[in-house]
Protein backbone atom coordinates (compact mmCIF):
# COMPACT_ATOMS: atom_id res chain seq x y z
CA UNK A 1 0.00 0.00 0.00
CA UNK A 2 1.47 3.38 -0.97
CA UNK A 3 2.34 5.85 1.76
CA UNK A 4 -0.14 8.74 1.42
CA UNK A 5 1.13 10.82 4.31
CA UNK A 6 2.32 14.15 3.07
CA UNK A 7 0.31 13.99 -0.19
CA UNK A 8 -0.69 17.55 -1.06
CA UNK A 9 -2.45 18.79 -4.17
CA UNK A 10 -3.34 22.33 -5.12
CA UNK A 11 -6.45 23.53 -6.90
CA UNK A 12 -5.94 26.82 -8.69
CA UNK A 13 -9.18 28.20 -10.11
CA UNK A 14 -7.15 30.57 -12.31
CA UNK A 15 -6.04 27.48 -14.28
CA UNK A 16 -9.59 26.55 -15.33
CA UNK A 17 -10.07 27.56 -18.94
CA UNK A 18 -13.31 27.80 -20.91
CA UNK A 19 -13.17 28.50 -24.63
CA UNK A 20 -16.52 28.81 -26.39
CA UNK A 21 -16.11 29.41 -30.11
CA UNK A 22 -14.22 32.71 -30.41
CA UNK A 23 -14.82 33.60 -26.74
CA UNK A 24 -12.09 33.01 -24.17
CA UNK A 25 -14.24 33.18 -21.07
CA UNK A 26 -13.03 35.51 -18.29
CA UNK A 27 -14.55 37.38 -15.39
CA UNK A 28 -15.80 34.43 -13.33
CA UNK A 29 -17.84 35.14 -10.22
CA UNK A 30 -16.54 34.17 -6.79
CA UNK A 31 -17.43 30.71 -5.51
CA UNK A 32 -18.44 27.76 -7.66
CA UNK A 33 -18.20 29.02 -11.24
CA UNK A 34 -18.44 26.04 -13.62
CA UNK A 35 -20.57 22.90 -13.66
CA UNK A 36 -20.44 20.20 -16.35
CA UNK A 37 -23.35 17.75 -16.49
CA UNK A 38 -24.51 14.92 -18.70
CA UNK A 39 -28.26 15.13 -19.35
CA UNK A 40 -28.91 11.43 -18.77
CA UNK A 41 -27.34 8.42 -17.09
CA UNK A 42 -25.09 6.34 -19.36
CA UNK A 43 -26.96 3.17 -18.43
CA UNK A 44 -30.43 2.33 -17.14
CA UNK A 45 -31.13 -0.80 -15.14
CA UNK A 46 -34.17 -3.05 -15.37
CA UNK A 47 -34.63 -5.77 -12.76
CA UNK A 48 -37.13 -8.57 -13.27
CA UNK A 49 -39.37 -10.01 -10.59
CA UNK A 50 -37.00 -12.98 -10.21
CA UNK A 51 -34.05 -10.65 -9.54
CA UNK A 52 -32.32 -11.01 -12.90
CA UNK A 53 -31.25 -7.69 -14.31
CA UNK A 54 -30.23 -6.05 -17.55
CA UNK A 55 -28.56 -2.74 -18.14
CA UNK A 56 -29.31 -0.76 -21.26
CA UNK A 57 -27.00 1.84 -22.73
CA UNK A 58 -28.88 5.07 -23.33
CA UNK A 59 -26.48 6.38 -26.02
CA UNK A 60 -27.39 9.90 -24.91
CA UNK A 61 -24.15 11.86 -24.57
CA UNK A 62 -25.77 15.29 -24.55
CA UNK A 63 -24.96 17.62 -21.71
CA UNK A 64 -24.64 21.12 -20.38
CA UNK A 65 -21.81 23.38 -19.37
CA UNK A 66 -22.98 26.02 -16.91
CA UNK A 67 -20.73 28.84 -15.79
CA UNK A 68 -21.18 31.87 -13.60
CA UNK A 69 -19.72 35.20 -14.60
CA UNK A 70 -19.51 38.39 -12.64
CA UNK A 71 -22.02 41.00 -13.76
CA UNK A 72 -19.01 43.07 -14.85
CA UNK A 73 -17.57 40.46 -17.23
CA UNK A 74 -17.37 41.60 -20.86
CA UNK A 75 -18.18 37.99 -21.84
CA UNK A 76 -21.82 38.57 -20.81
CA UNK A 77 -22.37 40.81 -23.82
CA UNK A 78 -20.55 38.33 -26.07
CA UNK A 79 -22.81 35.44 -25.03
CA UNK A 80 -25.86 37.69 -25.31
CA UNK A 81 -24.83 38.64 -28.86
CA UNK A 82 -24.19 34.99 -29.73
CA UNK A 83 -27.68 34.03 -28.52
CA UNK A 84 -29.30 36.96 -30.38
CA UNK A 85 -27.55 35.89 -33.59
CA UNK A 86 -28.65 32.29 -33.07
CA UNK A 87 -32.27 33.34 -32.50
CA UNK A 88 -32.27 35.41 -35.70
CA UNK A 89 -30.22 33.22 -38.04
CA UNK A 90 -29.63 29.82 -36.43
CA UNK A 91 -25.88 30.45 -36.74
CA UNK A 92 -25.04 30.25 -33.04
CA UNK A 93 -23.54 26.76 -32.89
CA UNK A 94 -19.95 26.82 -31.62
CA UNK A 95 -17.37 24.39 -30.24
CA UNK A 96 -16.73 24.53 -26.50
CA UNK A 97 -13.97 23.24 -24.23
CA UNK A 98 -13.39 23.35 -20.48
CA UNK A 99 -9.88 22.41 -19.39
CA UNK A 100 -8.22 22.06 -16.02
CA UNK A 101 -4.86 20.31 -15.91
CA UNK A 102 -5.56 16.75 -17.17
CA UNK A 103 -9.37 17.16 -17.25
CA UNK A 104 -11.04 18.10 -20.54
CA UNK A 105 -14.74 18.48 -21.30
CA UNK A 106 -15.60 19.32 -24.88
CA UNK A 107 -18.26 19.42 -27.57
CA UNK A 108 -17.92 20.21 -31.24
CA UNK A 109 -21.42 21.70 -31.29
CA UNK A 110 -22.83 23.78 -28.45
CA UNK A 111 -25.23 26.69 -28.18
CA UNK A 112 -26.47 29.15 -25.58
CA UNK A 113 -29.57 27.54 -24.07
CA UNK A 114 -31.29 30.76 -22.97
CA UNK A 115 -30.45 34.27 -21.82
CA UNK A 116 -28.96 34.57 -18.36
CA UNK A 117 -31.38 35.61 -15.65
CA UNK A 118 -31.09 39.31 -14.82
CA UNK A 119 -30.97 40.67 -11.31
CA UNK A 120 -29.69 43.98 -10.01
CA UNK A 121 -28.87 44.97 -6.46
CA UNK A 122 -26.70 47.33 -4.48
CA UNK A 123 -23.60 45.21 -5.09
CA UNK A 124 -22.35 43.66 -8.31
CA UNK A 125 -24.00 40.31 -8.90
CA UNK A 126 -23.50 37.43 -11.29
CA UNK A 127 -24.85 35.98 -14.52
CA UNK A 128 -25.29 32.25 -15.13
CA UNK A 129 -24.89 31.01 -18.71
CA UNK A 130 -25.70 27.50 -19.90
CA UNK A 131 -24.30 26.00 -23.07
CA UNK A 132 -26.14 22.90 -24.26
CA UNK A 133 -24.43 20.23 -26.33
CA UNK A 134 -25.60 17.34 -28.45
CA UNK A 135 -22.53 15.22 -27.62
CA UNK A 136 -20.36 16.04 -24.61
CA UNK A 137 -17.00 14.32 -24.23
CA UNK A 138 -15.87 14.11 -20.60
CA UNK A 139 -12.36 13.16 -19.44
CA UNK A 140 -11.90 13.71 -15.73
CA UNK A 141 -8.14 13.60 -15.23
CA UNK A 142 -5.93 14.01 -12.21
CA UNK A 143 -5.29 17.30 -10.50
Amino acid sequence: MPNRSGLVTTLNAAEVYIIAGPIIVTGFADGSFVKITRNEDTYTLVVGTDGESCRSMTNNRSGTIEFTLGQWSSCNSQFSALLNTDEKTGDGIIPVMVKYKMSVYAAEKAWVKKPSDQEYSREAGSRVWTLETGFLTMVDGVM
